[in-house]
């Protein structure tokens, strides 16, 4: 079984190691690990707050995943790698499309002319710019930890490997992070072979060539943890500093100022191998297509979001939301030694009321980090999903 069911209420179970992305207003999850890799394909309505099973039942549909990749460009899905590592799965290039509208799926079968393309692997980033798909590293069942840079042209359909200057780049690894902002990948951390990493890079896209961020300060050593490109800069959640333990750090990072700066308040356990959303117009790509809540049906606008019940048998989804501060901040709220302030206290609604200059009321969504499953799991059966309001970041 990969559902729960409380009150004729379904969704997936908890895991980790799985793939999620947004289009509008919709997440859609992926595969992943609980005891054991799964296969099963979840969409969830953010405003409606409800989960609804799609179909996979079908010869091009993936198999079972685990630390795969799911990005998203003009309604159609691409999922990436994780497959049992196998000796045919290193010859094999693992990439199927799922068109949204369509609801059908494709898989890739190589170009003619027997053109190179990415064998399977797992732990790998995957990221959208300019209509096309970006992969780096990922792990490669016996020949470890990879420094693969390859690009997945979606017009195309096409593979090409980026040679130029990764000799100076971050170098192999897996179970890192990377988002897109302006012409540039940033990178962070993840796993070189056993070792954890905490170094930081940007590929910049217009000259083809990496460079090193050096900061004074910021995360520590991280693997299995998510960034997100917010605004003009990037937030960090989760990861651990070792095989046995984890840690779940908030951190931003200013892009134009290169400088990091550490988030509290947050009552969230520590997690790894997590998904880590942006829903709103403040986030990018997915600001592109948005849908704003005033075109969404009025019941939805103003319905709350679960929380989870102290009551150890019901399975119902985690649905707390609570607003971040910096640390600076919430000594001058609340006190030093003082506990932020509770979910009780915050709005649970998705927009905000203003008033344009025609003395109009009008509703604009809130930003919402969306955090889902992740290790170590929420001991129910239920996946763990938060919603972070983002409008004190």
């Amino acid at each position: 079984m990969n559902e729960w069911r409380v009150g004729g209420v379904r969704g997936p179970r908890d895991r980790y190691k799985h793939a999620c992305c947004i289009r509008g207003n919709c997440v859609y999850l992926y595969g992943g690990r609980d005891t054991n890799m799964q296969k099963d394909f979840w969409r969830y309505n953010v405003l409606l707050n409800e989960w609804s099973e799609l179909d996979t039942n079908t010869e091009e549909a993936p198999k079972e995943l685990e630390e795969h990749t799911m990005v998203e460009s003009e309604g159609v899905l691409y999922i990436f790698g994780g497959m049992l590592d196998s000796a045919y799965n290193e010859v094999t290039t693992p990439l199927w499309m799922y068109h949204i509208d369509k609801e059908r799926w494709s898989r890739w079968r190589g170009a003619a002319g027997g053109v190179q393309s990415p064998c399977n692997r797992k732990g790998h980033s995957a990221v959208v710019y300019r209509s096309a798909m970006h992969v780096y590293g990922g792990y490669i069942d016996m020949r470890g930890s990879s420094q693969d840079f390859w690009t997945f042209t979606f017009e195309n359909t096409e593979w090409s490997l980026q040679t130029s200057s990764c000799e100076s780049g971050p170098g192999p690894r897996h179970s890192h992070a990377a988002v897109t902002y302006q012409d540039g990948m940033y990178l962070y951390g993840g796993l070189m072979g056993l070792n954890e990493q905490s170094d930081f890079w940007k590929w910049d896209f217009s000259s083809l060539a990496w460079s090193r961020i050096r900061v004074l300060s910021g995360p520590s050593k991280l693997f299995g943890h998510t960034v997100v490109t917010y605004k003009d800069a990037m937030l960090l959640f989760g990861g651990g500093e070792t095989q046995n333990g984890g840690k779940s750090p908030f951190w931003k990072f200013q892009f134009l100022a290169e400088t990091w700066q550490r988030l509290d308040g947050s009552p969230l356990q520590p997690k790894s191998y997590h998904s880590c959303l942006g829903w709103g117009v403040s986030f990018t790509p997915c600001g592109d297509h948005f849908s704003a809540s005033q075109n969404s049906k009025p019941e939805a606008q103003s319905r709350s979001f679960k929380k989870r019940s102290a009551d150890p048998q019901d399975n119902g989804i985690e649905m707390q939301t609570f607003k971040m501060q910096s640390k600076a901040e919430e000594q001058e709220t609340h006190g030093i030694g003082q506990k932020s302030r509770s979910t009780e206290d915050v709005s649970p609604q998705c927009s905000t009321a203003h008033t344009n200059s025609e003395g109009q009321s009008t509703e604009d969504p809130q930003d919402l980090l969306l955090v889902i499953g992740g290790k170590p799991l929420s001991g129910g059966t239920a996946i763990s999903v938060w919603k972070i309001l983002l409008d004190k970041v």
